[in-house]
C-alpha cells in the first residue's frame, strides 16, 4: 500500500526537529513538512484550520501519486521503530470503503484490547481525549471528511470531529493497543496541557517484525 506522509505543525516547535526523525526512522521515508505560516502555506490559520489544509494537501499528493491513503502526524509524536513495514503488513485487512480513520496513536484513557480494536458509538465525541497525534485515512475517507466535517465553522479538536463524522456516516474509526505512537509535547494542539489521559500508556519504542509482533 502507498501512502503520503506528513507531518503539520509550526516551524519554531521544539519538538518538530525530533518529530522529523522519529517519523523518518519510523517510515523508512521522509514526511512532508507542512508549517501553519510557512513554506507552501503563508497563511496562519491556527491549529484545526491548518490540519485540514495539511491534510487537503497530501490528498492532493496521493492523487499524483497514485497513494491508497494519508497519514499525518502531530509536530510533537515519537513513531514506533519498523511502523512503515508493519504497516505494509497491516493494512491490507481493512476494506477502505468502511474505513473512516486509523488512528495509530492511543491514548491511555481508552478502553481497549490488545491488538485492532474498533471505537465505540460515543455521544460526546469531543469530551473524549483522543488525540490526532497520527491518523491514517484512505484517500477517499479524507477527501469525504474534508467535505463533510460536521464542525466545520467550530474550532474544536480534530480528534472529536473525526470520531462524530464516522459515527454520522456509518465508518469505523480503528486503533491498536499498544500504541504505535507518543505524544511527547507539552500541550495539545489547542493548548490544553499534555497530562496521563493525553499520553498513551502502552507506547512499543520498536515493533517485533521476526513474527507475531504484538
Amino acid at each position: 500500500m502507498k501512502i503520503e506522509v506528513g507531518i503539520y505543525g509550526l516551524k519554531d516547535r521544539p519538538t518538530l526537529r525530533e518529530t522529523d526523525k522519529s517519523v523518518f526512522t519510523a517510515m523508512g521515508r521522509h514526511a512532508q513538512l507542512l508549517y501553519d505560516g510557512e513554506t507552501i502555506f503563508p497563511c496562519r490559520l491556527g491549529p484545526k484550520a491548518h490540519w485540514k489544509r495539511s491534510l487537503h494537501h497530501l490528498t492532493l499528493l496521493a492523487d499524483r501519486s497514485d497513494a491508497d491513503a494519508v497519514l499525518l502526524f502531530e509536530d510533537d509524536i515519537r513513531a514506533s521503530v519498523g511502523l512503515g513495514e508493519w504497516l505494509d503488513r497491516e493494512l491490507c485487512r481493512f476494506t477502505a470503503g468502511e474505513v473512516g480513520v486509523i488512528s495509530l496513536y492511543t491514548a491511555s484513557s481508552i478502553k481497549k484490547h490488545p491488538g485492532w480494536n474498533v471505537m465505540p458509538r460515543i455521544e460526546r465525541p469531543h469530551a473524549v481525549p483522543l488525540g490526532a497525534c497520527a491518523l491514517l485515512f484512505p484517500v477517499g475517507s479524507a477527501k469525504a471528511f474534508l467535505k463533510e466535517d460536521p464542525d466545520l465553522h467550530r474550532n474544536t479538536g480534530q480528534g472529536g470531529s473525526l470520531l462524530k463524522w464516522c459515527q454520522k456516516t456509518g465508518r469505523e474509526w480503528w486503533f491498536h493497543s499498544p500504541s504505535f505512537v507518543q505524544h511527547v509535547g507539552v500541550e495539545s494542539t489547542l493548548g490544553l496541557p499534555i497530562n496521563a489521559d493525553r499520553q498513551a500508556g502502552d507506547f512499543v519504542e520498536e515493533i517485533d517484525l521476526s513474527g507475531n509482533p504484538l
